[in-house]
């Protein structure tokens, strides 16, 4: 927590599919005495873009869908700037930032809402 000045992170081990560790340690918010515990949830900022792109390679894989396939065929509504790049679109560019969009844009493009709560997401994962 020193080396990255957060004031509190939660840690959890989980070796054959069983949890040996599951612990808070430090506060939520820097100043405030609400202490961080194994439940506290915190946003993963970039590390979805790892999880996104080994579950689109699991599916490429099995055959269900191709790198190259255009987006608009896996999102119907899919749409940039531009008609010629909407059809042109591929994953591969989505994943490999050369969609020509800059830093940040596109970031809260698709936001699903959801009935999954942590434990379901988790279970839902792990399965």
């Amino acid at each position: 927590m020193n080396e990255f000045d957060v004031p509190g992170m939660a840690v959890t081990i989980v070796k054959d599919g069983s949890v040996v560790l599951a612990k808070g340690y430090g506060v939520r918010k820097l100043g405030a005495p609400t202490p961080v515990d194994e439940h506290t949830m915190f946003g993963i900022g970039s590390n979805t873009k790892a999880f996104t792109t080994a579950a689109l390679a699991m599916l490429v894989d099995e055959g269900k869908l191709a790198w190259d396939d255009p987006v608009y065929q896996r999102l119907p509504g899919f749409q940039m700037y531009d008609p010629y790049v909407s059809h042109e679109m591929t994953i591969r560019d989505l994943l490999t930032h050369r969609s020509g969009m800059g830093l940040g844009e596109g970031d809260l493009l698709i936001f699903p809402h959801t009935t999954y709560t942590a434990t379901t997401s988790f279970t839902a994962c792990a399965t």
